[in-house]
């Protein structure tokens, strides 16, 4: 078996917004497992908002969130690694957006925090399944007061702001942090010692796989570390232009169920 490792990207990669997981996909991956292949996820969700889907495909080796920053074991729940922002860095980039005025999620475990509930609140929550703990209060004092680590910062704005709003982050804090987007109405930070491509080196490490061993399948600006690091690099049809400029193969759509194809093609050997 060439491939022994096989790690996709989550929304508009394994599926579009209808949520769904496929009959296909559930069996190819269930195939590719039973020759001893392995099957994950990486995705810039928190882990708790990403479980239940990982376990709709049993999943059962390390599952990869944050965008690299954290990985966890699915059976128990336990963080393995975590790669976060430390607390005065996290209190600096938190009064930074506060002081522009814009609307940001500081993620913790398994919830995060706003200073107060707006519209993208309620419609992210019901689209993700997270939940947010509104402060009534800036978010850099929290986080200075309680001395917290942050995984991940993610603003959420209009698409024709993203490119500002990166660009000033970047400016002030490129020695400290990764910017990055899964969405073109999001812009998202975490430190720059995590990304998903040294998360999926991590998960390789630990099973003894090599690089040349290993797919990475995902369609945005957050998953071109792990497309690049694979040995089989993949873009689905439906992806940005930066993920699709790094990748070895294009394959089809999320809608055309891409994933399916790459691992009944690579992981499978069938001759589609």
């Amino acid at each position: 078996m060439r491939y022994k490792l096989i790690v996709a990207d989550f929304d508009n990669t394994i599926t579009d917004r209808s949520l769904v997981i496929s009959k296909r996909l559930k069996n190819a991956v269930d195939d590719f497992r039973k020759i001893g292949g392995v099957f994950t996820i990486a995705t810039g969700r928190m882990t708790s908002s990403i479980l239940p889907y990982a376990k709709m495909l049993n999943i059962s080796t390390d599952l990869i969130s944050f965008q690299g920053a954290m990985i966890s074991d699915v059976k128990t729940g336990k963080i393995l690694n975590m790669t976060a922002m430390e607390p005065f860095l996290a209190f600096k980039i938190a009064n930074f957006l506060e002081s522009f005025g814009w609307y940001f999620h500081s993620y913790l475990l398994d919830e995060y925090l706003i200073a107060k509930e707006t519209e993208y609140t309620k419609e992210y929550n019901l689209f993700t399944g997270a939940k947010a703990k509104a402060l009534n209060n800036t978010v850099s004092t929290y986080i200075k007061e309680k001395n917290l680590s942050i995984p991940k910062f993610m603003v959420i704005a209009p698409s024709n702001e993203n490119s500002f709003i990166s660009d000033k982050i970047t400016s002030n804090f490129s020695n400290s942090v990764l910017v990055n987007s899964s969405h073109p109405e999001f812009v998202e930070i975490i430190s720059n010692k995590a990304s998903k491509g040294l998360a999926v080196a991590n998960v390789a490490k630990k099973l003894n796989i090599k690089q040349d061993e290993i797919i990475c399948i995902g369609d945005s600006g957050n998953d071109v570390s792990m497309i690049e690091y694979a040995g089989l690099g993949v873009a689905v049809e439906n992806a940005t232009k930066e993920a699709k400029n790094v990748a070895d193969l294009i394959a089809p759509s999320c809608q055309n169920d891409g994933v399916s194809y790459i691992v009944e093609k690579f992981g499978l050997g069938k001759n589609i």
